[in-house]
């Protein structure tokens, strides 16, 4: 929750300023086969960046899935675990003794 922000934000703009740089270069379109291939170049480009902006919201789906995982498990530890019920059950035992006192001193 508190982590240091990763570096999706800057890999996404290396990407997307790549792709303009891409465009800016292809174009000028004479009709010659050049112009098919390098047309055909930039669709590619243009699926390789959906596809891998896709795969970092699929990694950044799966790191906050992971992070609700572990936020919502409960963090006992085994030796928290057993002092827990050591009080719990010396508490019930209080409650237990008060009662029966309770009971017994005022049953007049």
């Amino acid at each position: 929750m508190f982590r240091k922000p990763t570096n999706q934000e800057t890999v996404t703009q290396q990407i997307l300023s790549k792709a303009g740089n891409v465009k800016a270069s292809t174009g000028g379109g004479g009709g010659t086969p050049t112009d098919h291939v390098s047309a055909a170049a930039a669709a590619e480009q243009r699926h390789a960046i959906a596809v891998a902006v896709a795969a970092e919201a699929a990694v950044a789906t799966a790191q906050a899935a992971v992070e609700v995982a572990r936020l919502t498990r409960p963090s006992y530890h085994p030796r928290e675990r057993s002092a827990a019920i050591v009080i719990q059950t010396a508490f019930r035992g209080y409650l237990v003794i008060i009662t029966n006192y309770c009971i017994y001193r005022c049953r007049c």
